[in-house]
């Protein structure tokens, strides 16, 4: 039963062996795993390179827009004026011409009526006047 087993210093020999074996794929996956971390941190540096600089841009945009709907907004307000303005203005034009147009209906109506009551009765400029200019119409 001893010979199936080899001498002391043979196993002892094989055990170092596979020692120094399992030690070198050791430090083949730690030297594999550093290169991998290594790869993974240049990689999560420039991704946050990346990042900032996309951030960077979208606060210049978000800045950009706030000036644009702060400019909309004094843009609308000043133009809400003017159309107050205007539309002020309008209605004022609006009442005066129709006071214009009532006072020259006024006019038109007080001047036919004593047109028509001027013929009738004798004419303001006499006979011959108006023999000469055509008739008795004042309009």
């Amino acid at each position: 039963a001893r010979g199936q087993f080899p001498p002391p210093a043979c196993h002892a020999s094989d055990a170092a062996a596979d020692a120094e074996r399992r030690i070198r794929d050791a430090e083949r996956r730690a030297e594999s795993a550093d290169q991998l971390l290594a790869q993974t941190a240049e990689r999560a540096s420039m991704d946050r390179l990346a990042w900032a600089a996309e951030r960077d841009l979208l606060k210049k945009q978000l800045k950009e827009r706030d000036a644009q709907v702060q400019f909309l907004q004094r843009a609308h307000a000043t133009a809400s004026d003017r159309c107050g303005t205007l539309s002020e203005a309008l209605t004022k034009r609006t009442l005066e011409s129709r006071a214009e147009r009532d006072g020259l209906r006024y006019l038109v109506k007080h001047y036919s009526d004593s047109s028509e009551t001027a013929a009738i009765s004798d004419p303001p400029y006499g006979d011959d006047y108006n023999a000469r200019h055509g008739g008795d119409d004042l309009i």
